[in-house]
């Protein structure tokens, strides 16, 4: 029963957008199946499904391992407009690169500033990491400014080769630890930031 439960689960959030998890509950109750509150969070954290919300938009993730990729939908049209992911992840230093891209009409809403940092809290508070990465094209000023937004401090410059193109390009690493995000929130609730 367990099992054909999850399988509904993973269909109904295929499916619909699911925004509760009383609206959950509710279809698989429509569906047949006898649930309560406490059965749909463990099964949610058993599938390790999320859904993250953000302001004008939405970032989904139904994560079946630990590198995500994210969908950012511009929720009122329900329009794919970018993604937000996990590029590589050390479990062994609780690290993760993040990558990003959203389409260049969206560009400086502050879409993909509020993504990263529900990406950041969520990457912190429920996968417990400890250190984020971001590498960004010295050329890319508009991401520069989303790292920056969005509490990351640039900590080296290197040259290496763009995945696309593969040409030598210059490069900045911005970084975020989580003690330095638990300051970066608590001066953001009150308004410092």
């Amino acid at each position: 029963m367990k099992k054909k439960r999850h399988e509904k689960i993973v269909e109904f959030i295929e499916k619909f957008d699911i925004e509760t998890q009383e609206e959950l509950a509710r279809r698989l109750k429509e569906a047949g199946f006898n649930v309560t509150q406490t059965t749909i969070s463990r099964d949610i954290r058993e599938l390790k499904l999320s859904k993250v919300p953000v302001k004008g938009a939405i970032a989904n993730n139904y994560m079946k391992n630990p590198l995500g990729k994210w969908a950012i939908e511009l929720k009122a049209e329900h329009k794919l407009i970018g993604d937000i992911h996990f590029v590589k992840i050390s479990e062994k230093n609780q690290s993760a690169e993040i990558g990003y891209v959203l389409n260049q009409n969206y560009w400086n809403q502050g879409l993909l500033t509020e993504a990263l940092k529900v990406l950041t809290e969520f990457s912190f508070e429920q996968f417990a990491l400890k250190k984020l990465e971001l590498l960004i094209d010295k050329e890319n000023p508009a991401s520069k400014k989303v790292a920056l937004k969005s509490g990351y401090q640039m900590v080296k410059k290197f040259k290496g080769s763009n995945q696309y193109s593969a040409k030598i390009r210059n490069f900045e690493q911005y970084e975020q630890r989580k003690n330095d995000y638990e300051i970066y929130r608590k001066k953001s609730e009150i308004g410092e930031i």
